[in-house]
């Protein structure tokens, strides 16, 4: 009679228990320790629970962002030479005074100048029979100035003005943006947009509609400059900044039904 007690019990549990619809599978197992069963249910896709994982469309997105260099920094030196120390910096310090008020007229603001270096430097003969130096016969003073011309259209005015005010060498010049994040923005705006483009193409396609995105990752991105004419042409033509290019790629995953 006992026995018979305890599989009553346990078939009025299992009676007990929520049904499974048709799409779902029911497993019961029965516990040792108590006359009791658990039941699981998993839909036909073998997600646990009545709503498993949300189905998704992921996608890569790819930007690109195009502008001209609105920067363009000078490098250049002001050296001065003089037997006597003194007279080296007066000379170099007038050139280069020279120099700002060239870059001023030119619409250049002070906090734009930059001094990258400054010295003096003694020069001295060896003497070939002895090997050995003497005492300096000159001095050369040296300057290094960093300039940041905020109108590209007046590069080869500003270097033929630093020239003429006193300036002995061109160091390099750079083109580059005033501010790169603005081209930044523009490179993420237009990848976002890309996937869009690319998950509506997709969701269409499977017969779907496209909900909000459920996770958005920046995944790289570069800064090239591309010369005009790859910098050819007669030596006689002036530099040319040509087109600085911000690319973003973005991985998005959106819900759909």
């Amino acid at each position: 009679m006992k026995s018979v007690s305890i599989l009553s019990l346990t078939l009025c549990a299992l009676c007990a228990l929520p049904a499974c619809s048709d799409s779902q599978r029911c497993a019961s197992e029965s516990l040792d320790s108590a006359p009791s069963s658990t039941v699981v249910c998993e839909d036909a896709a073998g997600s646990v629970g009545p709503a498993g994982p949300p189905h998704t469309i992921s996608v890569t997105g790819y930007g690109v962002a195009v502008s001209a260099p609105d920067v363009v920094h000078i490098h250049f030196g002001v050296q001065s030479r003089d037997a006597s120390a003194a007279k080296a910096l007066a000379d170099n310090r007038a050139k280069v005074t020279a120099v700002r008020a060239a870059l001023s007229a030119l619409g250049v603001v002070e906090a734009d100048v930059q001094v990258a270096s400054y010295s003096l430097s003694p020069q001295t003969e060896m003497d070939p029979a002895t090997g050995t130096y003497g005492l300096p016969t000159s001095f050369v003073a040296d300057n290094a100035i960093s300039v940041a011309l905020r109108d590209p259209a007046r590069t080869d005015e500003a270097i033929a003005g630093v020239f003429e005010a006193g300036a002995t060498t061109i160091h390099s010049v750079g083109f580059m943006l005033g501010d790169p994040q603005r081209l930044n923005v523009e490179a993420r705006e237009s990848a976002m947009a890309d996937a869009r483009v690319r998950a509506e193409q997709l969701a269409r396609a499977a017969g779907v509609a496209l909900g909000p995105p459920l996770s958005m990752q920046e995944v790289g991105g570069s800064l090239l400059m591309f010369p005009d004419a790859y910098g050819m042409g007669p030596s006689t033509t002036a530099p040319t900044p040509g087109k600085m290019q911000q690319t973003a790629n973005v991985n998005v995953t959106y819900r759909i039904p």
